[in-house]
């Protein structure tokens, strides 16, 4: 996963977030961070 990849509901699946499909996840050093943000992209 990338800085800015848009996520899929697979990636909701796997990483168990309360995140919607759809959305740009922020993420630090090639992990999710902890503190993520996530940016409404439509």
């Amino acid at each position: 996963m990338e800085v800015g990849q848009r996520i899929t509901a697979c990636d909701l699946e796997e990483r168990g977030q309360h995140i919607q499909e759809g959305d740009i996840v922020l993420i630090k050093t090639g992990y999710v961070d902890r503190w993520w943000r996530t940016t409404r992209f439509l």
